[in-house]
């Protein structure tokens, strides 16, 4: 009788042994697919607002090019209508550098099949779009300084007060960083690290 109960025992135990791994095995595989969704989710965010950055800026250039062309010509100064000019110009090429940038990052990220790629691949591909990122917002910023420049020369702010120039200029560049930093941190960044929490997850999920 205690042998026949030790071998009930003993095939019970078996039994449980033989179904826990099948149990860790799909614990693993939700975890997966919740941290693979959640990471498409986030991607999802990044590329609708990319998608609003190409056409807002190409609306944006259309607008310019209506308003600004109108206004330049306007003006009866020969001087300050070439001013004018040369800064339509300018902001045009920028824009349109934009939207151009904007386009190949969007169709970029489109490529990014997170439920295809090894998790290795994922995490080099975020990566390299936190690092492009990192370059866009130092191209903005010297950008910013650029147009600043211009503005002031084109529209001769420096006819104005001194009190005025500094007053004027500290608030606008205060503006534009605010306006920076927004974008990017809730546009942009907030998505870039939702992604890579979930990625972290994930490759300790992978690891185990």
């Amino acid at each position: 009788m205690e042998l026949d109960e030790l071998k009930k025992s003993w095939n019970r135990l078996d039994k449980q042994l033989q179904r826990e791994p099948m149990t860790d095995e799909k614990q693993i595989a939700r975890l997966v697919e919740r941290y693979k969704g959640a990471m498409g989710q986030s991607l999802k965010r990044l590329q609708h607002f990319q998608w609003w950055s190409i056409y807002g800026g190409g609306t944006l250039m259309a607008l310019l090019l209506v308003l600004g062309f109108t206004y330049a010509v306007g003006q009866e100064d020969p001087s300050q209508q070439l001013r004018n000019y040369i800064e339509l110009a300018f902001l045009l090429l920028t824009i349109l550098v934009a939207v151009g940038w904007d386009l190949y990052t969007y169709r970029w990220t489109k490529r990014i099949a997170i439920d295809e790629l090894p998790v290795v691949e994922v995490i080099r591909r975020m990566r390299k779009l936190r690092r492009w990122t990192r370059y866009e917002i130092a191209g903005i910023c010297i950008w910013t300084l650029a147009f600043n420049a211009l503005t002031y020369w084109a529209y001769r702010w420096d006819l104005l007060h001194p009190t005025m120039q500094l007053c004027g200029g500290l608030l606008i560049l205060l503006m534009e960083a605010l306006f920076i930093y927004y974008i990017y941190k809730k546009m942009v960044y907030k998505p870039l690290d939702d992604m890579e929490s979930n990625l972290d997850k994930l490759k300790d999920v992978c690891t185990e």
